[in-house]
């Protein structure tokens, strides 16, 4: 009993360090370069991430974006960068996907815009957004800034063909009682829809309807295996007389929220994903569950996909 005590004060007091942050000393700006005095002050500062400030040292060290790029394919535990970072993380060219908490985030967002932040959405105290690398010690200057850090995504994903239909007995379902989903639109959160651009070939086969909506893809495009498509492909088997609405869930965990009242304002009456935020807490309800919340309080059903990341 003593032993579950102490680990709950610990996650509490985890969680309210990372709500709170502390101020910390400005740092200097400049051109790549090894210069000690801009890694080092974004490394001391406890706002920033310091697997986000050692991001940016690995970049001040390279010579050329295609440097860094093999830099970053050669990172261990040992760079002070877990292993699992060019997995988990997403980079667009020289930006990297981050979540940062504010006390008044559409203030901050705009003075993150400022530092060249592209995709930038907030919801309630959350901002998401690509931010460039080199702007990583001009963080310390932003007001109202109280945590960035690198997002962590996962997909819920297998390699097994599914016979989904046979196995929810839906066949049946449709021959018996005439039932194919009509009247339903089902929303769909996911890396991307369309990247690889050929959801047309999906349409003229009957894997897809030819009206599938897409609220927002991925962007860039360059990172998604449209999985979402392959997700309303199982959808389409099922209940082929549903409306499908896609919105991506891969720009961090504010747009994520924004996205889940976006598909239930276009009139989505199931919302089903299969990602998996590596940076959100276990015990509290943050941006992405208050999200849930919202719509479902409102009469969507919501289904997310479980996972096990443990070793």
């Amino acid at each position: 009993m003593l032993r579950a005590v102490i680990v709950i004060l610990a996650v509490s007091g985890l969680a309210l360090t990372l709500m709170l942050g502390e101020d910390g000393a400005s740092a200097e700006d400049g051109p790549r370069s090894s210069s000690s005095s801009s890694s080092s002050s974004s490394s001391s500062n406890t706002i920033i991430e310091p697997e986000l400030s050692r991001l940016y040292d690995l970049y001040i060290e390279a010579d050329s974006p295609s440097d860094f790029g093999e830099v970053l394919s050669g990172l261990s535990s040992d760079d002070g960068i877990s292993g699992g970072l060019l997995a988990s993380a997403r980079f667009d060219g020289e930006k990297v996907l981050i979540e940062a908490a504010a006390e008044d985030a559409e203030a901050v967002l705009g003075l993150l815009k400022g530092l060249g932040l592209t995709n930038g959405v907030y919801f309630n105290r959350a901002i998401s957004g690509y931010l460039p690398i080199s702007a990583v010690p001009d963080l310390t200057s932003v007001d109202g800034l109280i945590l960035i850090r690198i997002v962590r995504i996962d997909m819920r994903v297998g390699s097994v063909t599914s016979q989904g239909d046979a196995a929810l007995r839906s066949n049946l379902a449709r021959s018996t009682h005439g039932v194919d989903g009509t009247g339903v639109t089902i929303g769909v959160i996911s890396d991307s829809y369309n990247c690889d651009g050929l959801a047309s070939v999906d349409v003229a086969s009957g894997d897809l309807p030819s009206d599938v909506v897409v609220l927002e893809e991925l962007t860039p495009c360059s990172s998604g295996i449209d999985e979402g498509r392959a997700m309303m492909q199982l959808i389409h088997d099922v209940a082929p007389g549903a409306n499908l609405i896609f919105q991506t869930g891969f720009l961090g965990p504010a747009a994520m929220a924004q996205g889940i009242l976006d598909l239930e304002t276009a009139g989505a009456d199931i919302i089903v994903d299969d990602i998996g935020y590596l940076t959100q807490p276990f015990f509290q309800d943050v941006v992405i569950a208050q999200a849930v919340d919202t719509v479902t309080a409102a009469g969507v059903v919501y289904f997310s996909a479980a996972g096990n990341d443990a070793d």
